[in-house]
């Protein structure tokens, strides 16, 4: 320290050079919202259209799970297997890199034998998200829709930030022909099949070099598939269209695709069709920066359609913007609502309030001084985090602000203690050197231990640990800066600027007659108990002891509660999550949604906006999950756990006691049930008697509410043997009376016109939908038409 007294231009240079240096890397730096992390966990998500669970069980998850779960780094799998479909966790080492351990599980899952058409599909669960959702909403015609949402992208378009524009609502539009019972013959199917089959004609050569002849199918669109001739069994010759419904429609993908919204256009909430997009931005993209860019085209393209309604149901640029402006009010304060009066909200920022409680007790120089402590430090910690690359998230500001009070103390305690020399008489650099002789062991230790205490905060492993890592990239360089920017650039500032107090006669530093009288009282009574060993003693324990005893006082009388996250006492996010019925039809599906959005309607006045959501890990098919967004607490009467316990109140008395709503709020979105209870066993009998007696035993506890099993819900499978010798004997095979019958059933996909499936299907009044029906249904074999 003495060193920067003495080389004043040194001591300059330095302080230039981390004035210029934080203030370049903090116009560097980018503001964003919570931080993205990687969380060591894929899901395999498998549809198996008419399997029971026992089937997708034994052919799909079973053959998965045991393929994956010797692979490097995985920890644990686990599987569920319902009607239709099957979903796989696997989990891995948190220090695994999870994008290879990706591609290594996907290699092992295609190398499976699985059933024909089987298609499993690898999600990764990310805690960040796209940052804008934007709905394309209006009419009745989701193509139409889609048409309408190229006036969308070409306004995004303009947009350099943005990557991509995805639409991920999972709509197909695909050429349907239906076909009655009677014309599901092979013969009938085959031949619309072959009518787009191109195939090689040989070789010729044209002007010296060998051309390869192919034929090539002449169908291109709608019209030339309804012209298809078809041989009929009795020798005529139809079109297709005389004996099948050909039509363009849509497969909705078992999805409700509708929004509801506030649209400020037109000063009203409404609820309608609708497509969502995702938009992506660049790497590095400032989300604050480009918000208003994507809301002014968002509004072009309402101006420019006629027939649309788009409208921002998800902007995580506004939810950033909210963090910062919370931890910005709390650094520096912030307006108290309208009027004049409001301005004093300004005043109760920390940095304020650390200024005021200064110049109370402290003189101005000093304290205007001591403050210098908090935008240099800042600015050393602003450089660290450009040189590492770390933006300034959601966690890095909370830390900044976290770290206010700390960083200004080393400052205080040393000009203070030059003050106080000079006041005995001490000038200048004598007056420092002797401040800092006195007081920079104790301000090393002090630093030392704030670092000690963040520590923890840097080895946490896991998802967590990823989250909680910025507190600590934050805290040390801000605490490790704010040790030495006092001795290396305050205490230069301190010897030339601090002035003796007037009127203060101090004979030695150890002179406490100018001290309020409280502080004397302490003073003489810590020197009764440092003269006293057994007081010494005394105090060292109790202050050990008495905290743990009232802890464990307030845990045992339910005044602290041990949670992994501390929900705020208001959030803009709430999940709803409705049960579905087993094997549910499309047509039920909407019937759910219907009864929904009876149940927002009534809120709609605090509701900015909702739509319908996949699930991650494939459970769309048991769930119905429904997003909402409210108005700003600002715009709404009440809090958002009033709100939610209210809807849950309306949904349950509509859909039973499973349905839920959850606030979305501080961490990851928690589950249905706050507690869970696993079971293995390679047995389906014993899994279910003992998830009966469980659940019987959970029930008997006063304080549970409700209990849960996954065998609560369980599908009915109907099984089809085939009888070998009446089969070959109708010139038919079980392989072929199965594949009728799943055509029968289902949808068979038979070829594509540029971008577009042609699929052929049953009418839907037409399929078998009782066991006596199905025993009924007529399949065709080599010797004619069979029951």
């Amino acid at each position: 320290m003495n060193y920067f007294l003495k080389n004043t231009q040194l001591t300059v240079l330095l302080f230039l050079i981390l004035v210029i240096g934080g203030v370049g890397a903090f116009f560097r730096l980018r503001v964003e919202g919570f931080p993205e992390v990687q969380i060591p966990l894929a899901i395999v998500t498998t549809p198996v259209p008419g399997a029971g669970p026992d089937t997708v069980r034994n052919t799909v998850s079973n053959p998965i799970e045991t393929a994956v779960q010797d692979l490097p780094g995985v920890t644990e799998t686990s599987s569920t297997s319902q009607a239709n479909f099957s979903v796989v966790v696997i989990n891995y080492n948190s220090g695994v890199d999870v994008n290879l351990a990706i591609q290594e599980a996907r290699t092992k899952i295609d190398s499976l034998d699985l059933p024909e058409g089987i298609s499993p599909q690898l999600i990764v669960p990310e805690i960040s998200t796209a940052p804008f959702y934007i709905a394309v909403s209006g009419g009745t015609d989701l193509l139409s829709l889609r048409e309408q949402s190229e006036i969308l992208k070409t306004e995004l378009d303009t947009i350099k930030a943005v990557s991509s524009i995805t639409e991920i609502s999972g709509i197909e539009d695909n050429i349907y022909i239906e076909l009655g019972p009677q014309f599901q013959s092979p013969q009938i199917i085959d031949q619309i099949r072959s009518a787009n089959i191109g195939f090689p004609l040989g070789e010729t050569t044209i002007d010296g070099k060998r051309v390869p002849v192919v034929a090539k199918s002449s169908i291109s669109n709608l019209e030339d598939i309804r012209a298809i001739r078809i041989n009929l069994p009795d020798g005529t010759s139809v079109q297709l269209a005389d004996i099948a419904s050909v039509y363009l429609g849509v497969d909705y993908g078992d999805k409700v695709h509708r929004v509801g919204f506030y649209f400020e256009q037109q000063n009203q909430f409404k609820i309608q069709p609708a497509l969502l997009y995702e938009v992506a931005v660049e790497d590095g993209t400032d989300l604050l920066a480009i918000n208003d860019e994507v809301k002014e085209a968002v509004v072009k393209s309402n101006e420019k359609s006629n027939s649309a309604d788009f409208a921002i149901v998800l902007n995580m640029a506004d939810q950033s913007q909210a963090q910062v402006d919370e931890i910005v009010a709390g650094a520096i304060g912030g307006k108290w609502g309208d009027g004049p009066i409001g301005y004093v909200g300004y005043l109760f920022g920390g940095a304020w309030l650390l200024l005021i409680v200064m110049l109370f007790f402290l003189d101005w120089r000093t304290a205007l001084i001591s403050l210098l402590s908090i935008p240099l430090s800042f600015l050393f910690t602003f450089l660290v985090l450009a040189i590492f690359g770390i933006q300034l998230n959601t966690l890095v500001l909370f830390s900044l602000v976290l770290v206010l009070g700390l960083i200004v103390d080393p400052a205080i305690v040393v000009l203070e203690s030059i003050r106080r020399y000079m006041d005995v008489g001490e000038k200048g650099e004598r007056a420092v050197l002797r401040a800092v002789d006195v007081v920079g062991l104790g301000l090393f230790v002090a630093t030392l231990t704030s670092l000690i205490v963040f520590l923890p905060f840097a080895v946490v492993s896991g998802t967590f640990g990823q989250l909680i890592i910025y507190i600590p990239y934050t805290v040390f360089p801000a605490v490790i800066a704010s040790y030495f920017i006092p001795l290396m650039f305050l205490t230069w500032l301190g010897s030339k600027y601090i002035k003796p107090t007037k009127g203060q006669e101090l004979k030695d530093e150890d002179d406490i007659h100018t001290l309020w009288p409280v502080a004397r009282w302490l003073i003489n009574f810590n020197q009764k108990i440092v003269n006293r060993r057994w007081a010494s003693i005394l105090t060292v324990v109790a202050g050990i002891v008495v905290p743990i005893v009232i802890t464990g006082v307030l845990f045992s009388a339910g005044q602290i509660r041990q949670v992994q996250f501390s929900q705020p006492d208001d959030s803009e996010y709430i999940q709803l999550s409705i049960p579905r019925e087993p094997n549910q039809t499309y047509r039920d599906l909407q019937i759910t949604a219907t009864g929904v959005e009876e149940v927002l309607k009534p809120f709609a006045g605090e509701i900015r906006s909702f739509f319908y959501q996949d699930i991650e890990g494939g459970l769309s098919s048991q769930t119905l999950s429904v997003f909402i967004e409210l108005q700003p607490l600002e715009e709404r009467s009440r809090k958002s756990p009033a709100i939610t316990e209210d809807i849950e109140d309306e949904l349950k008395s509509r859909f039973g006691e499973k349905a839920m709503a959850s606030e979305l709020a501080a961490g990851p979105p928690s589950g249905a049930f706050p507690v869970s209870v696993q079971i293995f066993d390679e047995s389906i009998d014993s899994l279910r008697s003992a998830s009966v007696r469980i659940a019987d035993e959970l029930r008997s506890y006063e304080e549970i509410d409700f209990v849960s099993t996954d065998f609560d819900n369980q599908s009915v499978e109907l099984d089809i043997v085939v009888d070998e010798a009446k089969a070959v004997s109708a010139g038919l095979s079980a392989p072929a009376i199965y594949g009728q019958i799943a055509t029968l059933l289902g949808e068979s996909n038979l070829f594509r016109v540029e971008d577009t499936a042609v699929i052929v299907r049953v009418p839907e009044d037409t399929k078998p939908a009782t066991k006596d029906a199905l025993l009924s249904s007529v399949v065709f074999g080599a010797n004619g038409p069979v029951r």
